[in-house]
This record gives C-alpha cells, sequence and structure tokens, in this order.
C-alpha cells in the first residue's frame, strides 16, 4: 500500500497500523518529520518528492483531503486502474467487527482520546489506537492492540467522521472551525448530530445545544450532567475533583500531567465512555492518575531562569482562550504568546475573535501564515494594525527564534510563562529553537 503524504498525523498513524498488519507499506511525503522518522523506524519507505514512478509497485494508493486532485501519484493510480482509496475508506475498512468508540469535536478530542486510551490500558483492554496527536504514554499517535475494541479520533475537518459507525459516539465541543468546509455553522452541527445518531451510544457535552435528545444519549460537564464534576482543584501538574454518575459518586479523582479547567471536562467525556463500557471506578481512578499527557497539548517543554515554556496545538480562538485561562492557573505573572495562525482563512472566518483573544495576552508575538491562499485583508499585519489603533501596544511580528529568544531574555522573568501557539510546524520548531538558544 502507497500513502501519499504519510507524514501526516493520521496518516502517519494509518501506515504504522497497516504495518502492523503485515501489509507492505510504503508512502512519499515532502516534508521530513518526526512522524516520517518513526515510521522509518519500523522499516517503512518513505519517498522525499511526490512521483508518478512512486506507486509503480503499489495495488492500493491510500490519499486524505489534503491531497490535490493534481498530484501526479493521485492521477498514475487513477489512471492505471489501482485501487484508491481515500483515509476514511480505509480507516472504515480497518475498523470492520470492532467495538469502536469515536471521539470527535472542534477542540478537545486528542486530549480526550487519549485519556480513554489510558483508562482503557488500566482496565487491561488492548485496544487499538489511532489519535491525531502524539500520545507520551505510546511515544506514538498510534497504537494496534489484539483486542476487539478500537478507539479512534474521528476528524471533523472534512467530513471523514460522518464514514464512522461507531458504538460509542463522543463530541467534546462545537464551534465554527472548518466552516470553510461545511459552509455554515448548522451544517457542522447537523453533521455532529448526524454522526451520534449513528452510534448505540452517544456522549455529548452539556455546553453543545444542538437539538440531540435522543434516548442513546449521555450527557458530560459542569451543569446538571449524567456525568459532572464538582469540587474541583487545581495542583501544581494536576487536578483533583469528584465525579457523580447516575446517582453514583466518586471522590479524589486525580488527573494527572493537566491544568485547567477544559482538561477536567475533557477527562467527564472519558469517564462517560468508561461507565459505559463497564470499567470498574478503581480502573477509571488509575487511568486518569497515571494519565501521561499529549505532546503539544498544555505540555511544559522548558523552564528557564523560572520563565516556563509551553507548547499548545491551539488553532481556533476558542482554544487559545482556554490556553490563556490555564496559564493564568500556575501563574500570576505576565502571560506571553508566540502565535502561529496556519491560514488565511481561519483569519478570515475568525478576525475579530482573534483580536479579542490575544489581548488577554500582556504581550505576543505574531509569525507569519504559512499559506499560499492569501486573502488581502487578512495577514497577522492587519491584526497587528487593529490591535495597536486598539491601544493594545505590546504586538510584533518575528519569524526568528534569536530574536524571539532574546526579547524573551529582555521582557519576562521568573515566574512567566511564555505559550508557543498553532500547529506541529514552524511554531513547533520556533519553540524547540527558541529553548535551545536560551539554554
Amino acid at each position: 500500500m502507497h500513502i501519499i503524504g504519510i507524514g501526516g498525523i493520521g496518516m502517519s498513524a494509518i501506515a504504522a497500523i497497516l504495518y502492523h498488519l503485515d501489509y507492505y507499506v510504503q508512502g512519499s511525503d515532502i516534508r521530513l518529520n518526526s512522524n516520517i522518522e518513526r515510521l522509518k523506524k519500523l522499516g517503512i519507505k518513505v519517498y522525499a518528492e511526490h512521483d508518478a514512478h512512486n506507486i509503480d509497485q503499489a495495488h492500493t494508493v491510500i490519499y486524505s483531503s489534503a491531497i490535490k486532485s493534481d498530484n501526479v501519484e493521485l492521477i498514475a493510480a487513477i489512471e492505471a486502474n489501482k485501487t484508491v482509496m481515500h483515509r476514511s475508506e480505509i480507516l472504515a475498512k480497518l475498523m470492520e467487527g470492532k467495538y469502536v468508540i469515536a471521539v470527535s469535536g472542534s477542540s478537545g478530542k486528542t486530549t480526550t482520546t487519549a485519556m480513554i486510551a489510558s483508562i482503557l490500558d488500566s482496565a487491561g483492554i488492548d485496544a487499538t489506537v489511532i489519535v491525531g496527536g502524539i500520545l507520551k504514554a505510546y511515544k506514538s499517535n498510534a497504537k494496534f492492540g489484539k483486542d476487539n475494541v478500537f478507539l479512534i479520533e474521528a476528524d471533523e475537518s472534512d467530513g471523514t467522521m460522518l464514514k464512522i459507525s461507531a458504538n460509542v459516539a463522543v463530541v467534546t465541543s462545537i464551534n465554527g472551525e472548518h466552516v470553510d468546509y461545511y459552509i455554515t455553522l448548522d451544517n457542522i452541527k447537523r453533521s455532529f448530530c448526524h454522526f451520534l445518531r449513528k452510534a448505540d451510544h452517544a456522549i455529548l457535552s452539556d455546553s453543545i445545544n444542538i437539538g440531540y435528545c435522543e434516548d442513546n444519549l449521555t450527557t458530560f460537564g459542569l451543569q446538571d450532567s449524567n456525568v459532572k464534576a464538582i469540587n474541583i482543584r487545581q495542583h501544581t501538574n494536576n487536578v483533583m475533583f469528584d465525579v457523580f454518575y447516575h446517582g453514583c459518586s466518586v471522590s479524589n479523582v486525580v488527573l494527572s500531567n493537566a491544568i485547567g479547567m477544559h482538561k477536567v471536562i475533557n477527562a467527564l467525556a472519558a469517564i462517560s465512555v468508561a461507565v459505559k463500557l463497564g470499567i470498574s471506578e478503581d480502573n477509571i481512578k488509575k487511568g486518569l492518575y497515571e494519565f501521561k499527557g499529549v505532546d503539544r497539548r498544555f505540555a511544559i517543554i522548558a523552564e528557564i531562569n523560572g520563565i516556563k515554556l509551553i507548547e499548545d496545538d491551539a488553532h481556533h480562538p476558542d482554544e487559545i482562550n482556554a490556553a490563556i485561562a490555564a496559564a493564568r492557573l500556575v501563574t500570576v505573572e505576565k502571560v506571553l504568546g508566540i502565535i502561529e495562525i496556519f491560514r488565511f482563512v481561519r483569519v478570515y472566518n475568525f478576525f475579530d475573535e482573534f483580536v479579542k483573544v490575544f489581548k488577554l495576552f500582556d504581550y505576543i508575538i505574531l509569525t507569519p501564515i504559512p499559506d499560499n491562499n492569501f486573502i488581502q485583508g487578512y495577514d497577522v499585519t492587519d491584526i497587528q494594525e487593529v490591535l495597536l489603533n486598539n491601544g493594545f501596544k505590546n504586538v510584533q511580528i518575528l519569524n526568528d527564534s534569536m530574536l524571539i529568544a532574546r526579547f524573551i531574555s529582555d521582557f519576562a522573568s521568573s515566574g512567566d510563562v511564555v505559550l508557543f501557539i498553532g500547529d506541529d510546524g514552524n511554531v513547533a520548531r520556533l519553540a524547540q529553537e527558541t529553548v535551545e538558544k536560551m539554554q
């Protein structure tokens, strides 16, 4: 099997599972990253460029929605009458005959999936896991399991979640992210409703109002939910809380490697799944206590001269707001943001929301948008101009780790938090290089 764009977070996970199922797997990607290095260690061949001849020996070619129709490998596969499968189709194939737990949502789905995986491990359930982040427990975004349970983070960005028939379906949150694909927020809500309706059991955050009230529904959250948390206490790097569900209570649940109220809500989603599976209270508590976290999900990457440097994969203004709120829990000092907005269309869709949330920082550095689809009036320079005109002077645009390191050293002091926010690309590189230069 040949996978186009094999280095992507979702495609690399599929490659790893196919490898463990004894398929011959190869792929291509024009960007070298840690996902590709991990696959190469398994012995998977990865071509560093797209070329029609790369697929000569492949019977099946797999692609994702990120691959454009003019990709030379995709065209060659179609012309050669090879089996061509979209990512969602191969996932459906992998899940055939399995007990499927699918986690979707606009935000929080990666961490929630990771928490469910930790609980399953504690319960002795050897599930196959595919997730959109690197789980620290596995040092990977995939785990091949021998039991019949298949846990997957169901991507909503291109409607992949709608092609998954889950036994248990979870929706963590809904916002306007990916409205460029769905056109309207109402369409997004309808899609999530359809995803839940297809499942045997539906699990939904109590903060979501999409008119879903079927008999298969379990709600979770901080309000009047089926599964809710009270008495929440944030500690240095963990959260303790009590849980009430279906007339039962569990006291002193400790969620390790977690900061912020949004992590508690993720844990409630995971607990809801565990309760539905009949997992014991002891194993639920054990799984959350042993939770190791996910790379780039409010992950502390260094502490230098008392300054905490933290990476977070936030994209949407709501996610950035949650990251700031979490940072305010660990410091009463300044919070600085080094932020990359990955696409111009995201600025177009949420310009005012970005401006509003950026004002919550004490200082922000914006990096250039790495997107060829430029939209006039919706660049970081336009955001900077509006911030300056509204009296927020602590904003500049940089894309050099030496300059960023120098700025942090000059401006930040012990007790401050620096958030590196954005996709696992340029801003992740800047974070690592900045740490190296500051050390």
